[in-house]
């Protein structure tokens, strides 16, 4: 089972590199502030709080208390959330929240990009640039320079292309997630047998 998982992440890697390294500029790139817009929207209303950080947009389960957007950010559905670090990126599709005042929330062109591709491309992108966009920092390694950020460009395919590369994407990723949830039976199926066979 744990080969099985192994073998759909390197396809998922493979295909991640193949499409993303693959699209081409046509002497148009893309520049970062046509495809977000930065806000911070402040009103009365309390958001779940979450956090960003190596796997996306996590929801912060340990604490139920709302938090006042007048001391968090807020971000709406569409929206490109960056941490401090480089691996504290999370793209939100139809969340509503707000994180901590320390991140970074950007609006999505969503007439230029799809969220849904963007959530795949993100990561591997930045990762890809990172060099460019980030500098030392006594707190982390590397951390975001926003003025290096801003002037990045992006080569992005069209909406029908990233719709496609989305949907297969995430066919992998049903799959990846339905054959952990197999691997999590069998290590509770183990655990059971083993308490019970040597008692």
């Amino acid at each position: 089972q744990s080969k099985i998982i192994d073998n759909l992440q390197s396809q998922i890697k493979w295909l991640c590199h193949k499409f993303f390294k693959g699209y081409k500029s046509n002497g148009k790139a893309t520049i970062f502030d046509d495809l977000f817009v930065e806000y911070k929207e402040l009103n009365n209303e309390n958001h779940t709080q979450y956090t960003i950080g190596k796997y996306g947009i996590k929801e912060m389960k340990d604490d139920h208390v709302a938090y006042s957007t007048n001391s968090h950010i807020v971000f709406l559905p569409c929206s490109l959330i960056l941490g401090i670090g480089i691996d504290e990126i999370g793209v939100s599709k139809d969340l509503v929240g707000c994180c901590s005042p320390i991140y970074k929330t950007y609006k999505i062109n969503t007439n230029i990009l799809l969220p849904s591709f963007f959530n795949f491309y993100a990561n591997f992108y930045f990762n890809e640039v990172k060099r460019f966009i980030t500098q030392k920092s006594t707190r982390r390694e590397f951390e975001f320079d926003y003025k290096a950020l801003h002037k990045i460009c992006f080569n992005i395919p069209s909406i029908e292309t990233q719709g496609e590369h989305a949907k297969l994407l995430e066919t992998f990723m049903q799959k990846l997630q339905k054959e952990k949830d197999i691997l999590s039976l069998y290590k509770k199926q183990k655990a059971y047998l083993l308490k019970n066979l040597f008692i």
